[in-house]
């Protein structure tokens, strides 16, 4: 039985976990939860594109992050996916729609839960720079970059590492370093994932024979793993490390980037505990219910792409679908230079940005199908 939480710590940041403190004992209930967070992103997404785009846009964007596998499984599970999305979607069209100060403390929340959002603080005060409103835009990343520093500045003073968590330099140092290694020396993806294992002990153990020679028994994620929660400033040689290997190999880097971007971009989602806790595990109906999953996924994907490509095709100069898309792209690229860590519930942040703009891609076809509908019927007729 859970009835209390440990200390706050560098690993993880402090978002997820304190909202669990809510739920102790009560998984149902956090469950049922992080359902209503889903509910509640479909009507950030159907209320902005609304008022910006029309009803029939908004219909069709809400949609698909009501219908996406993915969005729909990782509700089923303890993970940070749920909250994260509800903040990050109140923290973009918050910004969209004018509301710095929500925007601000929004971004900066979505930060405290996934260290992924902090790139995506550039685009804090880009509105409201657009529209030339100066102030609001300096308090929109004011207070982000306030909120996100103290928490580092915590970590800082706990652990000796300025940093939102250790574990974004240990995800570069554990799978990106190792898939760049294996693409560029063509040794096996294995082999790289060991060398880059074994390559940070002596930092980490120090001559701890006993902590070296346990942690070997480990797989290599593990063991990368170990190290950072042993000792937190390794982070830095292992974010320096990364930086190294990429700059040393941009092509092998870009080539492993892009095929896990393609992949997060275009590969269906296969539902398994989260599916699992919906349908029996066991039996043929979730192989069924598996398959039907990954098939309409697929062709949900295809449609959102479609869409969103025709939207900005046609509305090229509207800046709000380009921050939309500038948002997603970089959510969907943070997560993507890795070869054995792919997971579609990383694609989950970005549905509600590409559904906005899909919805506008698909309204705006309906639109032109109508138009040529009723000028065939209300056209001239040749009655000779």
């Amino acid at each position: 039985m859970t009835v209390a939480c440990g200390a706050p710590e560098v690993w993880r940041t402090p978002g997820y976990p304190l909202f669990l403190t809510l739920f102790l004992n009560h998984y149902r209930l956090a469950i049922f939860v992080q359902a209503i967070f889903g509910a509640a992103v479909c009507g950030l997404v159907a209320a902005f594109t609304k008022r910006r785009y029309g009803a029939a846009a908004a219909i069709v964007a809400s949609a698909i992050v009501a219908f996406d596998p993915a969005t729909i499984t990782v509700t089923k599970e303890l993970l940070s996916e749920p909250l994260f999305q509800l903040l990050l979607a109140g923290a973009v069209f918050g910004s969209l729609s004018n509301r710095a100060l929500a925007s601000g403390f929004l971004y900066s929340a979505a930060a405290l839960v996934r260290p992924v959002a902090e790139p995506l603080l550039i685009f804090a005060p880009i509105p409201f720079l657009l529209s030339r409103r100066w102030i609001r835009a300096a308090s929109a990343l004011c207070i982000a970059l306030v909120m996100i520093g103290a928490w580092a500045a915590r970590n800082y003073r706990v652990a000796g590492v300025f940093t939102l968590t250790v574990q974004g330099p240990m995800m570069f140092y554990s799978y990106t370093v190792p898939a760049v290694l294996s693409v560029a020396t063509g040794a096996p993806l294995l082999d790289t994932q060991r060398a880059a294992a074994r390559a940070i002990e002596p930092a980490a153990f120090g001559d701890r024979a006993d902590l070296i020679a346990d942690a070997r028994r480990l797989s290599p994620h593990d063991e990368i793993s170990w190290a950072v929660q042993t000792s937190p400033q390794v982070a830095h040689l292992m974010l320096s490390r990364s930086i190294d290997v990429m700059e040393s190999h941009p092509l092998a880097t870009a080539e492993v980037t892009l095929l896990g971007f393609l992949r997060l971009a275009f590969e269906p989602h296969q539902p398994e505990v989260g599916l699992a806790k919906i349908v029996n595990g066991d039996g043929s109906a979730f192989r069924l219910v598996k398959i039907a999953s990954m098939m309409f996924d697929a062709m949900l994907l295809y449609l959102v792409w479609i869409g969103v490509a025709r939207a900005l095709w046609i509305h090229w100069r509207d800046d709000q679908l380009w921050i939309l898309f500038g948002v997603a792209l970089l959510l969907l690229l943070a997560t993507a230079p890795s070869a054995d860590n792919f997971d579609a519930r990383f694609r989950t942040p970005a549905i509600p940005f590409l559904a906005a703009i899909a919805g506008v891609g698909w309204a705006s076809l309906a639109s032109l199908v109508r138009s040529r509908a009723g000028a065939g019927v209300n056209g001239p007729r040749d009655c000779g």
